[in-house]
């Protein structure tokens, strides 16, 4: 079955809405998920994390994004969805967070080369056209000893 990736800008002015069904990512997953990377992070580079950039490849409507944010790196998130991108950023703005959100692909990321400490990517990889190449990109985006995780969910 093909992925509906219209889906986000159909529903991606309410991510953060409980009724909608994107908001099930955050409600049930986020608080693990996000756990887990906090105590990788911790482990890797110490309890620190300002000054530390991330780029959030798929963020969507922002929730790992917010959550990266408040521990104090510089989060930037890249997501093709301009309605998703929009609602992430009036979100992040409500809740005084200052992250950074471009319309972009993981194939083609609108960063620099060496600019990131981590990347991420959580349930985007099944949904992009060239998988090779969104992990080059990964790759050209990360500082040399940095890291990237995302999450085992490709369907090929």
């Amino acid at each position: 079955m093909p992925i509906d990736n219209d889906v986000y800008n159909r529903e991606g002015e309410r991510w953060w809405e409980e009724d909608n069904p994107l908001n099930l990512l955050h409600g049930s997953i986020t608080p693990g998920r996000f756990a887990y990377f906090r105590r990788v992070l911790t482990d890797r580079l110490g309890p620190d994390f300002r000054d530390l950039g991330a780029v959030d490849i798929g963020c969507g409507g922002g929730f790992l994004a917010e959550e990266f944010g408040r521990l104090g790196l510089r989060v930037v998130g890249v997501d093709p969805s301009a309605v998703s991108i929009e609602t992430a950023r009036r979100h992040a703005a409500a809740n005084g967070l200052h992250l950074d959100y471009r319309v972009g692909y993981g194939e083609r990321l609108p960063v620099a080369d060496d600019e990131f400490d981590l990347v991420y990517c959580c349930d985007v990889l099944e949904h992009v056209a060239e998988l090779d190449a969104v992990i080059s990109e990964t790759a050209r985006a990360l500082k040399r000893g940095a890291f990237s995780c995302s999450t085992p969910s490709i369907e090929r």
